[in-house]
């Protein structure tokens, strides 16, 4: 099972070949550079665009970030990360729809819907302007903000995701719901003109895989490594052709789930990051 997935990602998407390169579950060491703060967060509900969403909430002062979970996620996966940025922000992050506390209804898992949930919380919280904060499809509902928004948000955070190149899908690929269409459709060459925040990269680079399976690629005609490669040199020269003010930042030694495997590291870029572009604590 695991040598099918790893080339249908080398060979289907290349959104699924940066995800495998980062290492598999359990391949990498939890950032443990210094003590996580102790803030502890606030469990809320708040009923906007017609359903019932449940947030998380660190901290009260400060400029406020809004966290966005991905696919599999729901808003806990920011608890490693969000008490360190709650030292100089007031951080909030929600379940999406369909996940975690939130309601789960059968529709409105399309871009305008989703992107219409994260600017009516933003306005009940009074959040605006707001650095948002996305990891994996998290990463691409962020840019879509920034994109269909414009004067919410103030920067861009993508993580590990949003701005990995599209390509073509197999022609017999089945589409078996409304959330799986949207990330195919999503291409970020179209959203980045739209984008005039600053936009912060973060790629996620692991070990990747276990030898036998990389000599297995091999034997294929696969080159592992190499297709990665590929995958961040791609999305790299899309940010420089397309985006206005776009910046890339690499953490080492982490999985796909940065913010779980290398928190201090990964709140450090993004401080560093909003700090130069001004959206700092007084």
């Amino acid at each position: 099972m695991k040598m099918a997935a790893l080339i249908l990602s080398v060979s289907c998407g290349l959104m699924l070949v940066a995800f495998s390169a980062r290492g598999l579950p359990g391949q990498t060491k939890r950032d443990q550079d210094s003590a996580v703060p102790i803030i502890s967060p606030e469990s809320r509900f708040v009923t906007v665009n017609g359903i019932r969403l449940h947030y998380l909430e660190w901290g009260q002062k400060g400029p406020h970030i809004l966290l966005l979970h991905g696919m599999n996620g729901d808003a806990r996966v920011w608890s490693s990360l969000a008490p360190i940025l709650a030292t100089d922000y007031h951080v909030v992050a929600p379940d999406r729809r369909g996940a975690g506390e939130s309601g789960k209804p059968e529709q409105g898992y399309n871009y305008q819907t989703l992107v219409e949930d994260v600017a009516l919380l933003a306005g009940h919280l009074k959040l605006k302007p707001v650095s948002v904060v996305g990891h994996s499809f998290g990463a691409q509902l962020a840019l879509m903000v920034g994109a269909m928004k414009p004067g919410l948000a103030n920067s861009v955070i993508m993580i590990d995701g949003g701005f990995w190149p599209k390509r073509s899908t197999p022609d017999n690929a089945a589409t078996s719901s409304e959330i799986e269409k949207t990330i195919r459709d999503y291409d970020p060459e179209t959203v980045y003109p739209k984008i005039s925040v600053p936009v912060l990269m973060v790629i996620a680079r692991g070990s990747g895989p276990g030898a036998d399976v990389i000599a297995q690629l091999k034997e294929k005609g696969i080159d592992f490594f190499e297709e990665v490669r590929k995958a961040e040199r791609g999305a790299k020269e899309l940010a420089d052709r397309k985006l206005i003010h776009g910046e890339i930042a690499t953490i080492e030694n982490t999985g796909h789930n940065v913010q779980v495997d290398q928190p201090q590291k990964l709140a450090g870029a993004i401080k560093q990051f909003l700090s130069k572009a001004g959206f700092v604590r007084r």
